[in-house]
């Protein structure tokens, strides 16, 4: 069986032997609390690394939930500029609209006014009505009380 070992690692050992028991305890003890020190910094080193890689990852993915944000943020605000443009073509129809009716109610009332103001100038006048409208007449308003007399 040949040995694989380097020369510094049967240096180290026939140098241990050499120790007394107490040394070697204390040896012993510090490599041991050595290798500790080296293995928690290796797992402190390996817990950094992927801390990094996990920051970077989520700060990529805060930075595309902040696009898609900004994203339906404009999409939103362009959508209530359209429904206000609507809105106020809508609200300028309704009231060109109304402006239409005023002016056409105005324009029917001042047809009725002409049409009542030349009834004005039809005048009574002494002639008897038919026996038709006097009879009509007479059934709206009662007999008149100048034929009893």
């Amino acid at each position: 069986m040949t040995d694989t070992r380097s020369a510094d690692y049967t240096r180290a050992r026939d140098a241990f032997a050499a120790l007394p028991l107490d040394e070697k305890l204390g040896f012993l003890f510090d490599a041991s609390m050595l290798t500790v020190a080296r293995s928690i910094e290796s797992v402190g080193e390996c817990l950094s690394d992927e801390f990094s890689e996990l920051a970077t990852n989520l700060r990529g993915e805060v930075r595309k939930a902040a696009d898609a944000m900004e994203s339906f943020a404009d999409e939103a605000a362009g959508s209530v500029r359209d429904a206000a443009t609507r809105a106020e073509a809508f609200a300028d129809d309704l009231a060109a609209k109304t402006r239409a009716a005023a002016a056409s109610t105005a324009r029917s009332e001042s047809d009725s006014d002409e049409a009542n103001s030349s009834d004005d100038s039809i005048e009574p006048t002494e002639e008897r009505a038919s026996d038709e409208v006097e009879k009509m007449l007479d059934d709206l308003f009662g007999p008149e009380d100048d034929e009893q007399g």
